[in-house]
């Protein structure tokens, strides 16, 4: 009789290799392609509404033409260019107010220095029609570093904020220089009346913008409008956990008491802060129309919102692929994820109990503890190939962060599907997906316990990943419990009699069920296989599938629930974070820090395929596997670094005026900084060049040598001039300094200060309040002006042991990169391999200084 169309799909869903290795690979495949899709940004559509796209790529075409740090002339022809098209945009409009901020100034400690910086903001105002009180900053700031051109940092956020000019905003100067920009419009009245603020910034070269950090989960909510939404809660975490070392204003807002967002790029890092910092390298513009559309909609968001000043509770927050954000306060996670912890293991015990009572559930005993020795043994390997990378060539995923992705992921798959097909073909066992999701279960259930356990006592959001595993696990359990309800069968596997030469044994066995004969020829048995042993062998070896297979494609629902979605949110998290964090190892970072997320990533996007793993066929694994001896091959011999991904080298130049001798400075990761990176500048050669490990940034190494003089004054005079003297009470001293072609300069004190007073602070020599140095006194005073050749006067108070001899440096800096100026600077971007790019390693480009006794 030919079998009915139930039977034949009933044939066509079983749980057999053909099937999950087929389901797998569509699968895994889907996932990665979404996730690379939804990675890159869009492009500005026909209708910008009510922005103009080509409008603001003009700006910021005007903006970033050269290089405009804070203390540079082309930063006074950028902000003057900034002032025209805002008073040209807000003219006629009777509500706006344009402030040239030529007034403001201020004083504030950090870590152990002082810092002074007078304003050269540009703000705008517009009175909203509704009664609000509070108002809503939008902020960026317009200068750059020395060593770029400031097209993502921030010259976007800028012509972004240009369209955007129908509330309050800051068009700040001074961010690259510790933030200056934001301290000193604190001292401005219209920093009185802000409740919420939203910053835009950059911390990469391009891609999409992200919602690096966020006040409360009601400012958050603001960012839900973005059209394409891009933000996770781990960056948030790793910020204040030092991951990234990188500062923007938002951290200054915050702290007076504003509310609000930090929307900033952050990919690709290794071009932040050089000369690839430019137009030309916005993804087809596509960046700029990213952070466009993603201000304008949460611009609306906070200025028609009145509720977003409520609570100041934290989110926990990320986004569906760029399409959607989900937002919950942290105190909802943690009550979701207690929920979950309690009901789960209720709801597991009450139907597993019922199973069992109904004669369907059978677990044998030798099944149990596979997935634990798979799951160590694939941490273990796994890590300890991680190791392996990180000795033999550590700055791989610097440049090529998929191709390590892509060679942790393929080997946690081969020792999970080793260690677990094994197992299944030599000691065959009943219901082995079932024991697996159960343990699985298990393991989910601990670790969402840790993460409840963070959440509430260190308040960390970070690990809200394991709530999808969690639940993809604890359903797909549920499934597999509903499952074994349908099965026939009441008689347990270990129940039939075990002597291998009783006929009377398999004869049982294969009568009960007609159709194992068919499955029988699927399996490779036949009538023509002689020995009853052999049948006995495949009849223990099937009982379970047979089992399995009698419930149709219902392992497809428990394959469904337990991997698309966590594993997809496994992927998508994995490449945000290594984008975030791949490319710090240029800024000091540990490359074991860096590996050890890596590795984490890789093996959770394999865990939730443990109770289907062993069902996979063979010849694929054999192809995965000749493609993990080829990528990791090429992670472990290839260089590192390329012109797209390069090597970083931070540059600072010292005069020393008294003396009239200099040294270039070059600092980086210790690997390739003398040899070849040193190596390669002919100004190093036939002198000592002196390499020592960095005191700024410990990871670091720092070369020395004697380089080409700077000329940073242009007329053959010195610097600066200056003079130290003790004051009647002899517990101060009294600094004149006056710069020649600078607006910067600084006081280096070898022994710690307690305060200082420079004249004409409007804050009558107290510091900004919350920015005190640290407890034992500053050793750096910096001086900030906001015009040219300024004599700064400085009283500085040394506390009790005052009277005693005091020593230091005096020193003006010099950002301005011109050829004619900064010929050691010229020297290296012309001679340095074309794999490597300089960036600034201090304020300044050139640090002329001289040292004195008072």
């Amino acid at each position: 009789m030919a079998p009915s169309l139930r039977a034949r799909l009933h044939h066509i869903v079983r749980f057999n290799s053909l099937n999950v290795t087929l389901l797998t690979v569509l699968v895994y495949l889907a996932i990665f392609i979404t996730v690379e899709w939804q990675d890159v940004p869009k492009g500005p559509s026909k209708n910008t509404g009510d922005i103009s796209f080509n409008e603001a790529l003009f700006d910021l075409q005007a903006i970033t033409s050269r290089p405009h740090p804070y203390n540079s002339h082309d930063n006074d022809r950028v902000r003057g260019y900034l002032l025209t098209r805002v008073q040209n945009i807000t003219a006629g409009h009777d509500r706006a107010e344009v402030v040239d901020d030529l007034v403001s100034n201020a004083t504030y400690g950090s870590a152990s220095q002082i810092v002074y910086h007078e304003s050269l903001n540009v703000l705008a105002r517009i009175e909203g029609t509704a009664p609000a009180l509070d108002g809503v900053l939008f902020s960026a700031h317009f200068d750059s570093v020395s060593t770029g051109y400031g097209a993502t940092d921030d010259g976007m956020g800028v012509a972004t904020l240009l369209q955007l000019l129908n509330v309050v905003f800051n068009i700040n100067n001074g961010e690259e220089d510790w933030l200056n920009g934001a301290h000193v419009f604190l001292e401005h009245p219209f920093a009185r009346r802000i409740a919420t603020f939203l910053n835009l910034e950059g911390a990469g070269s391009g891609g999409r913008p992200l919602l690096f950090r966020s006040s409360n989960a009601k400012v958050t909510k603001a960012f839900k409008a973005a059209p394409h939404p891009h933000g996770n809660t781990i960056s948030d975490d790793g910020f204040k956990r030092g991951l990234v070392r990188s500062g923007t204003d938002y951290s200054v807002y915050e702290a007076s008491g504003m509310r609000g967002l930090d929307l900033a790029f952050y990919k690709p890092r290794s071009q932040y802060h050089t000369k690839w910092d430019s137009v030309s390298n916005l993804n087809g513009a596509a960046s700029l129309w990213a952070m466009m559309e993603s201000a304008l909609a949460t611009a609306h968001a906070l200025a028609n919102d009145a509720s977003t000043t409520e609570s100041d509770e934290p989110s926990v927050y990320f986004d569906v692929l760029g399409e959607a954000l989900v937002v919950l306060t942290r105190n909802t996670a943690f009550i979701i994820n207690l929920l979950i912890l309690i009901l789960g293991p209720i709801f597991v015990l009450i139907l597993g109990a019922f199973t069992k009572a109904q004669g369907k559930l059978f677990l044998s005993w030798r099944g149990w503890m596979r997935f634990p020795v798979a799951f160590i043994s694939t941490g273990t390997l796994v890590i300890g190939l991680s190791t392996l990378i990180i000795h033999f060539n550590p700055f791989i995923i610097y440049g090529s962060v998929r191709t390590v992705l892509w060679s942790l992921v393929a080997f946690a798959f081969l020792v999970h599907y080793g260690v677990l097909r094994t197992g299944e073909r030599l000691r065959p066992v009943e219901s082995q997906r079932l024991i697996i999701l159960i343990e699985l279960y298990v393991l989910w259930w601990f670790a969402l316990l840790f993460d409840t356990v963070m959440l509430r006592s260190r308040e960390i959001g970070a690990l809200y990943p394991i709530l999808f595993f969690h639940g993809g696990a604890l359903l797909a359990l549920l499934a597999g419990l509903l499952e074994a309800l349908l099965l026939s069968r009441k008689t347990p596997q270990e129940d039939l009699p075990s002597d291998p030469d009783d006929p009377n044994a398999v004869t049982e066995t294969l009568l009960e069920r007609p159709e194992n004969h068919e499955n029988e020829h699927a399996e490779g048995l036949s009538e023509r296989t002689p020995l009853l042993a052999e049948i006995r062998r495949k009849v223990v070896g099937l009982k379970s599938e047979q089992d399995e297979k009698e419930a149709g494609g219902l392992w497809i629902s428990q394959y469904v629930l337990s991997i698309p979605f966590p594993v997809l949110f496994a992927a998508q998290t994995a490449l945000f974070a290594m984008y975030s964090l791949h490319q710090t190892l240029a800024d000091g970072a540990a490359p074991t820090t860096v590996y050890a997320f890596a590795a984490i990533f890789s093996i959770m996007m394999v865990l939730p395929l443990a109770p289907f793993i062993h069902r996979i066929h063979c010849k694929p694994i054999l192809l995965l596997a000749l493609f993990f001896v080829i990528i990791t091959l090429y992670n472990i011999l290839t260089f590192p670094f390329s012109s797209s991904a390069p090597f970083k080298v931070y540059f600072k130049q010292t005069l020393d005026i008294e003396t009239n001798t200099n040294h270039v400075y070059l600092r980086g990761a210790r690997r390739y900084l003398e040899h070849p990176v040193v190596d390669s500048i002919p100004s190093s050669h036939s002198q000592e060049v002196i390499c020592e490990q960095s005191f700024v940034r410990l990871p670091l190494w720092s070369c020395r040598w004697s380089g080409i003089p700077p000329n940073v004054t242009q007329s053959g005079n010195k610097p600066f001039t200056f003079a130290a003297k003790r004051l009647s009470n002899r517990s101060e001293a009294r600094f004149k300094i006056k710069g020649l072609n600078t607006r910067a300069c600084r006081i280096y004190f070898d022994k710690p200060i307690k305060y200082v007073h420079v004249h004409g602070a409007s804050q009558n020599g107290t510091l900004q309040q919350g920015y005190e140095p640290d407890p034992q006194g500053a050793t750096i005073v910096k001086l900030w002006s906001r015009t040219w050749d300024k004599e700064f006067v400085a009283d500085v108070g040394f506390g009790q042991d005052g009277a005693e001899l005091r020593t230091g440096r005096v020193a003006c800096e010099y950002s301005e990169n011109l050829s004619e100026r900064i010929p050691a600077l010229e020297e290296i971007g012309v001679f340095l391999p074309e794999w490597a790019a300089v960036t600034k390693l201090d304020d300044g480009l050139v640090e002329a200084y001289h040292k004195f006794e008072v």
